[in-house]
């Protein structure tokens, strides 16, 4: 747990990046549209944040919202995981009234801005996973002001809005005994499975819409690719930069300076396959493809490794696994 909290809960880096492809993945998955997921993200985040500091405050709640979390919905995040504590204490915040709320509310912020800012992330993470909720449920028939007014919805609806929140990206509520067992010792094991596991489900499933949702980001991804080609940064970047990230020199001075994640699964599968294939057939080094292969499989494998025994190894090998160098370089030993 304490490697997995200090790789993504409490790393500024992960906690972006991961928000920023639950985006791009959603759009993939989603079973309402690629515009409306898209489109939606911001009204989402924009609810999700309203209702919580109304629940706070002790006004009138986002009914839509307040249904998402007693279904369920929400617990299904990879930030998600761990934050009973957090939500206990919010809990005792909006039992007090007036300023005695108000004391409770700055002193747990003041105390405990890991709480408050991991909150807060949480919440982003699920904004694309609300959006779907409520997409779902208003193609059912029911929306803020029919839930508010006391319009029944049926079990089967709440369910099925539920599941495809859950599994517009990735469910990590899924799994089985024996990966939760292994989930303690080796981190990310069971995000590995879950991520493909959803990856092929949807390929599968919604092939011609896939392709149709993956095509101008993969047109996209060529012509960044031929801006780029000749560029001795872009051919000297690892791997993992390279095909995990859509990187930009944005002020002109031949360095990368912006770099978009790209999802994990679709961007290695679609988008890295294609642009190394492209890069290999330009620069005619078919070994652009075999050190591709390598990453890919590299990364797409579960590490079946416990954590200590993997972190320990590499510090004293001096080797970074994920990136395939020195921890430390010669000169700083």
């Amino acid at each position: 747990k304490l490697v997995r909290a200090g790789a993504t809960r409490y790393n500024p880096a992960f906690i972006l990046s991961n928000i920023v492809r639950d985006v791009g993945v959603s759009t993939v998955q989603t079973e309402n549209g690629a515009i409306a997921a898209a489109t939606g993200l911001p009204n989402a985040v924009a609810r999700l944040a309203i209702h919580h500091i109304a629940a706070i405050t002790g006004r009138s709640h986002d009914q839509m919202v307040a249904l998402y979390e007693r279904t369920g919905g929400s617990t299904s995040g990879f930030m998600r995981q761990g934050t009973e504590e957090a939500l206990g204490t919010i809990r005792k915040v909006m039992k007090d009234s007036g300023h005695r709320k108000a004391l409770r509310i700055g002193g747990w912020l003041a105390m405990s801005p890991i709480k408050a800012i991991t909150t807060l992330t949480d919440g982003l993470e699920t904004a694309p996973r609300f959006n779907e909720y409520a997409r779902t449920m208003q193609r059912l028939g029911h929306t803020n002001e029919t839930i508010a007014a006391g319009k029944p919805v049926p079990y089967a609806h709440r369910v099925r809005a539920a599941n495809s929140a859950k599994d517009v990206t990735t469910d990590f509520s899924r799994g089985g005994l024996l990966g939760r067992r292994i989930n303690r010792y080796v981190p990310f094991f069971t995000a590995t499975l879950l991520g493909t596991d959803k990856f092929f489900r949807t390929a599968i499933k919604h092939p011609g819409r896939t392709a149709v949702r993956l095509t101008p980001v993969i047109i996209a991804t060529i012509l960044l690719w031929a801006m780029k080609r000749d560029d001795d940064e872009y051919e000297e970047q690892p791997d993992w930069l390279k095909y995990g990230f859509w990187s930009f020199d944005a002020d002109g001075d031949g360095r990368t300076d912006v770099r978009i994640p790209r999802p994990h699964d679709w961007g290695w599968v679609f988008f890295a396959t294609i642009e190394a294939t492209l890069d290999a057939i330009y620069r005619e080094d078919p070994k652009i493809i075999t050190d591709y292969l390598g990453a890919f499989l590299s990364r797409a494998k579960p590490n079946l490794v416990p954590a200590p025994i993997k972190t320990g190894a590499e510090v004293y090998f001096n080797w970074d696994s994920f990136r395939n160098r020195p921890i430390l370089d010669e000169g700083m030993l």
